[in-house]
Formats: C-alpha cells, structure tokens, sequence
C-alpha cells in the first residue's frame, strides 16, 4: 500500500478508522477519522497528523472546529463544551492562548487575553457583577 496514491478507508488494529486522500503509506490531504467510541474528525491531515483546518465533534456533545498543528488546537477556532458553554479565540498547544471569549451556558462571559488556559491579561468578566481590568494567573488584580 505504499505506492498507492488516491482516496483509501483503513481500519488499524486500535479500531480507528480514517479515510480520505492517501499517497506515499500516510494520509495527506482532507481526511475523516472516526475512534471506535464514535468521536469524528474531519480536514487536513499531513503524514497522519491534523494540519490545517479541521472539525472534531465528540459523541458526548463537545466540538472544536478550527486551525490544527501537529494534532493540537493551535490558532483560531472554536470549541463547544457538552454543557453548553463555548470559547471563541485562540489556542496554543491545545490551551487557550493569546485573546479569546469564553461564554457560560448561562449568558456569562470573560473576554480578554488568555495564557497557557487561564486568564492573564487585560480582560473583562460579565455575570452578576462585571469585572473589567487585569488578570494574573487566573485571578483578578486590579480594575481598569
């Protein structure tokens, strides 16, 4: 199979199943993944791993769609929760990284700078009451 060029559905001995363009024994090009436990994804895939653009959808209600590097949420995109929450922004390594909004289920909201998954930075909450100002590590240090 490592000549062929063209469209191939493999199933591993893992249980995971990927289609899409095939050329050279890896997958190249736009591509479907599908885990034995239902989980998807489609977009790009370079040498077997997620590269460009592409959509996750997990059975359990969780989707991101968005950029992909070396299999991680890196870039722009946007990753629903099972719960209803959602952050819109971007990500570095799989975490929220750099400006992004992220909204409760309940209309509650934090937008603003983001590092390594936590609030830091210049940002502002809105719930019950509203914070606007900066962040370290999480926490709120001080109003605008």
């Amino acid at each position: 199979m490592n000549n062929y060029k063209g469209t191939a559905t493999v199933t591993f001995e893992n249980g995971i199943i990927q289609k899409g363009s095939f050329e050279n024994g890896t997958f190249n090009g736009q591509c479907t993944i599908i885990w034995p436990d239902g989980d998807t994804f489609t977009g790009n895939l370079v040498n077997n791993v997620r590269n460009g653009t592409g959509t996750f959808t997990g059975t359990d209600g969780r989707s991101y769609t968005g950029e992909w590097e070396n299999d991680k949420k890196q870039g722009s995109g946007v990753y629903k929760f099972a719960n209803g929450d959602i952050y819109v922004g971007e990500f570095k390594q799989n975490e929220y990284h750099g400006s992004g909004k992220y909204t409760w289920a309940d209309g509650k909201y934090y937008e603003g700078e983001w590092n390594q998954g936590v609030k830091h930075g210049r940002g502002k909450t809105v719930g019950d009451e509203v914070e606007e100002g900066t962040y370290v590590n999480g926490e709120f240090v001080g109003a605008v």
